[in-house]
């Protein structure tokens, strides 16, 4: 005998017995039987450069050696929010950037692990996010990352520094749009390398 077998992916309860799960007989909470799992190309990023991508997992660690002095120099420093920021320039020849963009976050250690990061989340007194969203679209040539609430928070060694208690900047991929993205910034470019400036207060 010539017998059909179906699977469907949800737990339900076939009240009306026609072998098929109505909405209304999915049952809340319940097992998924079918795993969705869908298998990519995986690359390794270039040597010795910064990159970011979701898909990849790829998460790119800049250092300064400007900014650990200045937090050990400086640490009553009140920040400027609207004048420090963190420049980098995309790296077109090796990057694969969606149209729909890829948006940035910035990272930091969670707080329970010294190695796990995490995207760096202040709200306000309304519970609404201070940080300003960073996208790159395929056309994208800088970005200009408002910087200003990750150094304050160093300052007041209010963030992890990792393993290595170097201040890195961490910057990490969104689950935003498509995930496929792939972004290299300049590094070692004369002009165009990584560009931070601090711009502060203090009391003397």
């Amino acid at each position: 005998t010539n017998e059909q077998v179906y699977f469907y992916p949800h737990e339900y309860i076939d009240d009306d017995n026609d072998l098929f799960p109505d909405i209304n007989e999915l049952v809340d909470g319940g097992a998924k039987y079918i795993k969705d799992v869908s298998m990519y190309l995986f690359d390794s990023p270039e040597a010795d450069s910064l990159s970011v991508s979701y898909h990849h997992g790829f998460i790119t660690q800049i250092y300064f050696d400007e900014l650990e002095n200045f937090i050990a120099d400086n640490q009553n420093a009140l920040i400027s929010d609207n004048l420090t920021k963190l420049k980098l320039y995309i790296d077109h020849n090796n990057s694969n950037i969606d149209e729909n963009g890829t948006k940035i976050e910035i990272l930091v250690h969670d707080e329970s692990s010294s190695t796990e990061l995490v995207p760096l989340n202040i709200i306000n007194d309304i519970g609404v996010s201070i940080l300003e969203d960073i996208f790159i679209y395929p056309d994208t040539d800088s970005i200009t990352i408002p910087i200003a609430p990750l150094i304050q928070k160093m300052m007041l060694d209010e963030v992890s520094f990792g393993i290595d208690g170097k201040p890195y900047i961490y910057l990490g991929v969104n689950d935003y749009s498509n995930n496929l993205s792939k972004v290299y910034f300049k590094k070692n470019d004369a002009n165009n390398h990584p560009k931070l400036e601090i711009f502060y207060s203090k009391w003397r």
